[in-house]
């Protein structure tokens, strides 16, 4: 898929006014939802960096990546610097593991490791001034960390609370499903639009620009619109590995 394609796959939606939903689960669960909640109210106080850990390739599994911590940043990226498993992996086309650094408009930093990444698999860690939240074990496990008063010279005492959990935890599938009918029936789009979808694409390819270019300094958006990049989801073939499975 070049950012090309990608850009008139976003564009004819938008021009025949049908609503594009790109399933980046994360944004529809409850755990990520109620993350965001804090960080829009300011809970967290000004929010500093962002980081995850999920090993993957940067635009099949990794766009998951990308964009978790796109919803979670509240932000766009600007630039970014890249590094990627090897020299000769990012002179091609095919999809491939990487580590990255992102800076947002809104003044958020972010590091992803898409590389291996040992025992913190799908981790992620919201930094603020005033809390902290960490999502561990594959996000099985939540802690929410908030200065309370004290400390030496007033600072504050960073103090273990409860994740605040909703009295029922809905599935996802259901909560994504009602999303896209709350999307269709009023026109405002879903948790994970096209253009978000777009957007992970583009960071991803702006890594591997980065190392392309000697770990360079890349800023978004892309002039070069016809880079591509394939994903491991269509390596055998054309047909996505969710429907071959189906298939079989």
């Amino acid at each position: 898929l070049t950012l090309a394609e990608a850009d008139a796959m976003v564009a004819a939606c938008r021009e025949q006014n049908v609503q594009m939903a790109v399933n980046c689960s994360r944004r529809w669960n409850p755990f990520f939802a109620e993350t965001r909640r804090m960080i829009e109210a300011g809970e967290l106080g000004e929010i500093l960096q962002i980081t995850a850990y999920g090993q993957c390739g940067l635009s099949h599994n990794g766009s998951h990546l990308i964009d978790s911590v796109r919803y979670l940043a509240g932000g766009n990226v600007t630039w970014v610097f890249g590094e990627m498993e090897s020299d000769e992996a990012a002179a091609g086309d095919e999809d491939l593991m990487g580590n990255g650094y992102l800076a947002f408009d809104n003044g958020v930093r972010a590091y992803l490791r898409g590389m291996p990444t040992g025992v913190a698999s799908w981790e992620f860690d919201v930094l603020g001034t005033e809390g902290r939240v960490r999502l561990v074990a594959g996000c099985l496990e939540l802690e929410l960390t908030k200065l309370t008063p004290g400390g030496p010279r007033g600072r504050g005492v960073p103090a273990k609370l409860p994740f605040p959990l909703p009295r029922q935890i809905p599935g996802t599938g259901v909560t994504i499903v009602e999303d896209i009918m709350h999307a269709i029936e009023t026109g405002q789009p879903p948790r994970c639009s096209g253009e978000d979808g777009l957007a992970a694409l583009e960071v991803a390819m702006a890594l591997r620009e980065s190392h392309r270019r000697g770990g360079s300094k890349v800023t978004l958006p892309l002039a070069d619109r016809s880079l591509t990049m394939l994903s491991a989801e269509i390596k055998q073939d054309d047909v996505p590995a969710r429907v071959r499975r189906l298939r079989q």
